[in-house]
């Protein structure tokens, strides 16, 4: 009965996952006019190479084009074509002091697009520019940096990897005592004094809107913010991957008001019974999701609200000192526990990229932080 239900599982994963491909169609943006034909040629090669070793395809509208007997009108809409049919767009901004008047072009179409795209700006001042920050999936500094995130991102085989990698990882630490009672290192009192100022902000909105309500946690954890649901709601259920946290959270809660019920499972998998409750609690949970799934997460969490019903987002701000891959609010961080490293995605949501990521799936956001420093706060409603 397990494995037909762990089969079965597989399969329904596997319907939310069906649009996602493997064998990407890679649209490469570079430097073109200006550059000597050998750094031409070597970069074709060496990208060719990185794109085939991840199972892409180079698309490189740059080849075999001799714009003195095309028209320019022609290259244009040549390369907008060679864009609508790709998959993702990475592009090479890593020339110091160059003009990528072109490459940005065609970065500004895939975005309007709505394709995917990842920017390369090695130690260039384009790292620094905000419409990058603001519209891109991934800034790096290399592209083999870019190919890893595409894979493990954009690729099935890649997220169903990065699923099991994070899940992993949860197993990990949850019964890890000393990774879990880390200090957090903060230089300034008043920097500390704000960011406790913040959680305890948090739980009051916790106790406010669970009041007497049924209560969904999504992601409970080891139960440290289902403590604080326990005490206000009437009913509380709890999901994560982690068997071994639930376990912990068990204990933290064996004498608590009232006991929750546990469900050890995958958001996108349909073999879960959820019941829709009044309040649904996502603190903490969407930012650790790679985007496809949290697109797959925010489209079913809507099944789980009764009607009038509200969720709850919180979500951390301030970008981490976690070594990682990846410059801006999106990066691939590498966390340590015991002697084996794991690959972790992490995104920081401010306020405004956070109600902008859940207004786009029919929720109407009404109550949100606008002046916390490290945490991000909203509720919406269908």
């Amino acid at each position: 009965m397990q494995k037909t239900l762990i089969r079965k599982a597989k399969k329904m994963k596997k319907k939310y996952l069906a649009n996602i491909k493997n064998g990407l169609k890679i649209y490469y943006a570079r430097a073109m006019d200006n550059i000597d034909n050998y750094e031409i040629i070597n970069d074709d090669i060496q990208t060719q190479n990185a794109i085939n070793q991840k199972g892409f395809s180079l698309v490189n509208p740059y080849e075999s084009k001799d714009v003195s007997v095309v028209h320019p009108g022609t290259i244009i809409e040549k390369n907008t074509q060679l864009l609508q049919d790709s998959d993702v767009l990475i592009a090479n901004l890593s020339i110091k002091n160059y003009t990528y008047i072109g490459a940005i072009f065609e970065i500004v179409q895939a975005i309007n697009l709505k394709i995917p795209t990842v920017i390369c700006v090695g130690n260039t001042n384009y790292r620094k520019r905000l419409y990058f920050h603001y519209y891109c999936d991934f800034i790096c500094k290399t592209i083999s940096e870019g190919l890893e995130f595409i894979w493990r991102f954009f690729t099935y085989d890649g997220i169903e990897h990065q699923l099991k990698e994070e899940e992993a990882y949860y197993q990990a630490i949850a019964t890890n005592y000393e990774y879990k009672s880390r200090k957090i290192y903060i230089d300034k009192k008043s920097d500390l004094d704000k960011y406790e100022q913040e959680r305890i902000i948090l739980r009051k909105k916790l106790k406010e809107y669970c009041k007497n309500k049924s209560v969904l946690e999504l992601g409970c954890g080891s139960g440290d913010w289902t403590q604080t649901i326990v005490e206000v709601a009437k009913a509380v259920t709890c999901i994560d991957v982690s068997s071994c946290m639930i376990a912990e959270a068990k204990k933290r809660l064996n004498n608590s008001p009232i006991q929750p019920d546990y469900i050890c499972g995958d958001f996108i998998d349909e073999t879960l019974t959820i019941e829709p409750c009044e309040i649904v609690v996502s603190y903490f949970a969407l930012s650790f999701l790679p985007p496809i799934v949290q697109n797959i997460f925010l489209s079913k969490i809507k099944n789980w609200i009764t009607p009038g019903g509200c969720i709850l987002f919180g979500e951390s701000m301030h970008i981490s000192t976690i070594p990682s891959v990846g410059i801006g609010c999106r990066r691939i961080q590498y966390r340590t526990v015991g002697d084996k490293k794991y690959v972790m995605f992490k995104e920081h949501f401010s306020p405004d990229r956070l109600r902008k990521l859940i207004s786009t799936h029919q929720l109407k956001v009404f109550d949100f932080s606008d002046n916390f420093r490290w945490f991000s706060f909203c509720c919406a409603q269908l």
